[in-house]
């Protein structure tokens, strides 16, 4: 793809610094790092799948956070526990601290994340404006990598003494 320096925009990549300035692109073309070949932008277009994919994301996240996650069974009883109903777990057995730390990192974070990213995906955003700044500083405290690896392991320890159901 070819890279037309036509505007003033100047960006960092992501990925190794190179600090470049961000061309003007054409209906095809995208604007990658001179150095590492990272992804930096693309065109209007392209934006508005992503706006879509986004605002998919946030119509599911509501019943994704109300829906049962797992249901674990011992004993003849059975218990099932969504995002939310951890949180009300915790609080209403006298863990508060604990229950605003999962409130806000199982479910405050990944919102505001997904807004920010909706802002950011908009047309007219720019990649220097403080929605960019915001998601860039989030990304790191989503911990989709932290919560996957607990969850699995959560799930194979649960699973030697109980029946567990992934919902």
């Amino acid at each position: 793809n070819r890279l037309l320096v036509t505007s003033r925009e100047r960006v960092a990549c992501p990925d190794c610094s190179l600090e470049q300035t961000l061309p003007a692109l054409g209906a095809h073309e995208v604007a990658r790092c001179a150095r590492c070949r990272r992804l930096l932008k693309v065109p209007d277009a392209q934006s508005r799948a992503a706006v879509a994919v986004i605002l998919s994301a946030l119509l599911l996240w509501i019943p994704g956070c109300l829906a049962p996650l797992l249901t674990v069974t011992a004993g003849g009883a059975s218990r099932s526990a969504s995002l939310i109903g951890c949180a009300v777990t915790l609080w209403s057995t006298g863990y508060p601290p604990l229950c605003a730390l999962v409130v806000m990192l199982m479910l405050g974070v990944p919102t505001v994340f997904m807004l920010v990213t909706l802002a950011q995906a908009l047309p007219g955003a720019r990649p220097g404006s403080a929605c960019h700044r915001i998601a860039r500083r989030l990304r790191p405290w989503l911990m989709t990598e932290v919560f996957v690896v607990g969850g699995c392991v959560a799930y194979s320890r649960i699973q030697s003494v109980a029946t567990v159901t992934i919902d």
